[in-house]
């Protein structure tokens, strides 16, 4: 009886150091963080030499997305000194000529310019997403985003 009880007692021991011993390998392979998604969601770049136009000239900017077989407008912006943006999905303007929108569903992007009422130019957009793992593999919170690029019409 005793012999069993040591037997089972270094087993137990074995055993508890090889758990032990495994989830240490695990901790120090994971190398996770939690940055987390930054730039997630969709990012449109105004790009161009256009100088914003001249005071009561300015350059609206119509975006649409494609959906089904129909383009389906979202967003219109006002371009003169500054950019401003009205639409009914969450977004933001930063450094004057770039929106983002937190938005992973649109694939392909119709923007349109005009001025006074006159088209200017139309430019058809696809996006392409692409999916990171800023907190390391395997770690969770993976981002998904995509930047564009849009020729704004010369002044």
């Amino acid at each position: 009886m005793i012999v069993v009880s040591r037997w089972n007692s270094s087993k137990g021991g074995v055993i508890a150091f090889a758990l032990l011993l495994a989830a240490s390998l695990l901790v120090e392979s994971c190398n996770c963080t939690d940055v987390g998604c930054v730039n997630s969601g969709l990012t449109i770049q105004l790009y161009g030499d256009r100088d914003g136009g001249v005071a009561g000239d300015p350059l609206q900017i119509d975006f649409a997305t494609l959906v089904g077989q129909n383009f389906v407008p979202f967003m219109t912006c006002t371009f003169s000194q500054e950019l401003s943006c009205d639409s009914q999905r969450a977004h933001s303007e930063t450094g004057g000529s770039q929106i983002k929108l937190p938005a992973t569903d649109i694939s392909t992007l119709r923007v349109t310019y005009s001025a006074n009422g006159t088209r200017i130019s139309e430019e058809t957009i696809q996006v392409v997403y692409t999916g990171t793992a800023p907190n390391g593999p395997g770690c969770g919170g993976g981002c998904t985003s995509a930047m564009v690029r849009a020729t704004l019409p010369p002044s």
